[in-house]
């Protein structure tokens, strides 16, 4: 069985997980602009930003290396983790429950050996900030990825607040990542079920 290259193309999790964190055309982030509020928000393990703000009330934002256990954050690192480990089989159970059995069907019926050539790769990926609203979340990544699929092929983003401060709400934000068809840099969406954290998909 072929993988769809549109699964794997400038994303980071690609089958497992279908989030892109994309690639910008030039191969760097495409970072927003300044927030043009100020504010304290509300912010988890260290102050918050000046774009904090903006992202609206009720959001919270994480800053970069505060991510705790079981967070989105937390569960975005795991799930690169598994990758790089080449460990296919569990990477399906970091995707949100209703996109589980289409995902191992699609890692059922692959090839190891296609699966592999299909993966990207990464160097010095890290998670950077997170914002949460209720039971949704935005993680961002600095770090260089590689796809076999992706022009230029390997793409770095090193702005850690890349997107986050464009000065747009966080429901603008998270419509732009589980809508976005771009090879732009995206921030990474998650979904919360049942007290748990997923990468969100709408479908592969």
């Amino acid at each position: 069985m072929r993988i769809p290259t549109g699964m794997v193309s400038c994303s980071i999790v690609v089958l497992a997980m279908a989030l892109a964190t994309g690639c910008s055309p030039d191969g760097s982030s495409t970072p927003g602009g300044s927030s043009p509020s100020t504010g304290t928000g509300r912010p988890t393990g260290g102050a918050s930003p000046s774009w904090a703000r903006s992202l609206g009330s009720g959001v919270t934002v994480t800053t970069p290396g505060a991510a705790a256990s079981g967070s989105p954050g937390a569960v975005l690192t795991s799930a690169i983790a598994a990758i790089e480990a080449g460990n296919y089989a569990k990477i399906c159970h970091y995707l949100q429950p209703s996109q589980q059995p289409k995902c191992k069907s699609e890692f059922g019926s692959a090839q190891a050996s296609a699966i592999a050539t299909a993966m990207p790769t990464f160097k010095n990926l890290t998670v950077s900030y997170t914002a949460t609203d209720g039971t949704k979340a935005l993680v961002g990544l600095t770090g260089t990825i590689c796809s076999p699929e992706q022009k230029p092929s390997c793409v770095t983003n090193n702005d850690a607040a890349a997107i986050f401060d464009s000065g747009k709400t966080f429901a603008e934000l998270w419509m732009e990542s589980v809508t976005s068809i771009s090879n732009g840099y995206s921030l990474t969406p998650m979904i919360e079920v049942n007290g748990k954290w997923y990468g969100y998909s709408t479908g592969f």
